[in-house]
């Protein structure tokens, strides 16, 4: 199953597609899918992320599946939102935002958008990374921040890069295991603006990062 943002003429929407097997999906062959009106801005509504998923008797048209996403509040800024897919066959949907996270954002100084999130877990415990833009519109004030597992900011990333570049976004990131160490790691990457970063740092750029007390 794979959600993703879908652009068009009147904005962007989110799309749900079912495939019964990964061979299936390489084909592009899927078995359901199902489009989600936007519900809380008639302008854009995007960058999805499953939250959760169950699957009754195995049956995706008798489903709950629960996404976060973004939503572009008021045609100024991209805020945080959570909604609720009830099957693929009766497509009731339900949607709200998620309003104590965007507070606590702009109490900690943050009036841009609040958009792309990552969910990942680690020794047992489930956090997220989230991009915070300070100012609106403005790419070089994009940062990260390393939320807990209701999405709420625990502490904002410093992260630089060899060159000095300060500003990031569309954070993903994968625990793994590094065999020459014998400790566990994480593998991140994030896009860096060209506003507020280096020149020759532009782009993609992906860190490795070994944890050697846990």
């Amino acid at each position: 199953m794979i959600v993703y943002e879908k652009d068009g003429e009147e904005g962007c929407w989110m799309r749900l597609r079912y495939y019964k097997n990964m061979a299936e999906m390489r084909h592009a062959k899927y078995e359901h899918e199902c489009y989600i009106n936007k519900s809380l801005s008639k302008h854009a509504e995007g960058t999805p992320s499953f939250e959760e998923v169950r699957l009754i008797d195995g049956n995706p048209l008798e489903s709950i599946i629960k996404l976060r996403f973004h939503y572009y509040k008021d045609q100024k800024t991209d805020q945080q939102a959570i909604g609720t897919l009830t099957n693929f066959k009766m497509f009731k949907w339900k949607s709200q935002p998620v309003k104590d996270l965007e507070t606590t954002f702009q109490q900690m100084g943050y009036h841009g958008s609040i958009k792309a999130r990552q969910k990942f877990s680690f020794m047992n415990e489930t956090y997220y990374l989230i991009e915070a833009q300070l100012i609106p519109d403005k790419w070089g004030t994009w940062t990260i921040h390393l939320c807990d597992s209701e999405c709420q900011p625990i502490k904002k990333l410093n992260i630089r890069s060899p060159k000095g570049s300060l500003s990031f976004t569309n954070p993903n990131i994968s625990a793994l295991y590094n065999f020459k160490t014998g400790y566990p790691m994480l593998a991140v990457s994030y896009f860096m603006p060209t506003e507020g970063n280096h020149d020759d740092e532009a782009g993609s750029v992906v860190f490795q990062v070994d944890i050697t007390d846990y």
